[in-house]
């Protein structure tokens, strides 16, 4: 399972940590690494599962600034406070990147919850 993919000659653990790096970044190298790698499913799990991560994150990411936007037209301490929320949410996602990046790099396919298993299916 420990070897090199066809891009840049990479070791897989490594690729599959880059996977995990941020939004825009990671959303071309993974489409890279799914068209190039379509027999390599430890690689494919991680680029399949960054995705997804990363595509909630975004769709989360604008419902929130939505509402933010309409409860700063009501009050700006509901805005503020609504704030923490939006700012927890980037925490748990950075949190995520970093922890599923420490996995990738040891070779291991965690499952971020509720996520992981679809990118296994999809796989």
């Amino acid at each position: 399972m420990k070897g090199k993919i066809s891009i840049g000659n990479l070791d897989e653990n490594l690729a599959a940590l880059i996977c995990y790096l941020p939004v825009c970044f990671n959303i071309v190298f993974c489409v890279v690494l799914l068209k190039s790698e379509k027999f390599n499913n430890f690689i494919r799990f991680h680029a399949i599962q960054s995705l997804y991560l990363t595509g909630l994150f975004l769709i989360i990411n604008v419902v929130c600034w939505i509402i933010h936007l309409i409860l700063a037209s009501i009050s700006e301490l509901l805005a503020s406070t609504f704030g923490f929320l939006f700012s927890f949410i980037g925490f748990i996602y950075m949190v995520l990147s970093i922890y599923t990046m420490l996995k990738a790099y040891a070779y291991e396919e965690w499952e971020i919850p509720l996520i992981g298993s679809y990118a296994h299916k999809t796989v």
